[in-house]
């Protein structure tokens, strides 16, 4: 957060695999469908509610749940609960590179859904290098550092939006 110059807040909340390993303890179960007795989507509802009164005004964004992991789909749940219409929802990376995995996702979704491709040309080498300080998941997820940054500058360069050479992809997500 502090290499993005970004505010934070740390609340505490468990990846599912401390969270509640009893239901998560395969690949499979991590991403496949929510525990229904998951801990985590009501507290985090809560949580996402009291933000939003904290700061009114703030955009909040939230995954779209690309690639199923079930703390993206419990995010994503929450959010939309939460805010209603409120949250842009951005393309859970690497997984919306992947074939396929993103208009599975859209199909999942109930509510319109409009995409908005932003410029990045500006932030693009910041985002990389964050990615890259998450050194835990780099080979796990991309396959390197390399790969990943190969990944992430092609994808954002397919997107090519107006007036950029690199762009993302956010989503609003209404009803």
């Amino acid at each position: 957060m502090e290499l993005l110059d970004a505010d934070s807040y740390w609340a505490g909340m468990l990846d599912a695999i401390y969270r509640y390993p009893a239901a998560y303890n395969s690949r499979a179960a991590l991403f496949g469908t929510p525990a229904p007795d998951d801990p985590l989507l009501p507290t985090l509802r809560q949580f996402v509610g009291a933000l939003r009164e904290r700061a009114p005004g703030a955009q909040i964004y939230a995954p779209l749940g690309v690639g199923t992991h079930v703390d993206h789909q419990i995010t994503h749940a929450a959010a939309r609960d939460a805010l209603n219409s409120a949250v842009l929802c951005y393309e859970d990376m690497p997984y919306a590179i992947r074939p396929g995995a993103l208009d599975q996702r859209l199909g999942m979704l109930e509510g319109t859904l409009s995409p908005q491709t932003v410029v990045i040309d500006a932030t693009l080498g910041t985002k990389l290098a964050a990615i890259n300080a998450y050194a835990s998941q780099i080979d796990e997820l991309f396959g390197g550092a390399d790969a990943m940054e190969r990944s992430m500058t092609d994808y954002a360069q397919g997107l090519r939006p107006a007036g950029g050479t690199f762009g993302e992809r956010l989503w609003d997500v209404k009803g």
